[in-house]
């Protein structure tokens, strides 16, 4: 999932059934915000939880340097030549 867009997981109630897996066995970096790492999505053993662009508006800020352009925005790093 390694690209400039923002993903979030989606659970589908009408394929989960409710095992816990992807709560209680999956290991979630950040299990009260979705940072869209897809740890859930993968290890899902029904195929309810699916991954979506998440276009939520985000903070950023740019920091520069005469070498390289850094753009940064909550939960992820990109750069720029």
């Amino acid at each position: 999932m390694l690209s400039g867009n923002f993903f979030k997981r989606v659970r589908d109630r009408t394929l989960c059934k409710e095992c816990g897996f992807c709560e209680e066995v999956v290991v979630c970096p950040s299990p009260n915000d979705c940072i869209g790492c897809g740890a859930c999505y993968k290890g899902c053993p029904y195929e309810a939880i699916r991954m979506v662009e998440d276009s939520s508006p985000r903070r950023s800020v740019s920091i520069g340097s005469t070498a390289l352009k850094l753009m940064f925005q909550r939960r992820q790093l990109s750069r720029e030549p």
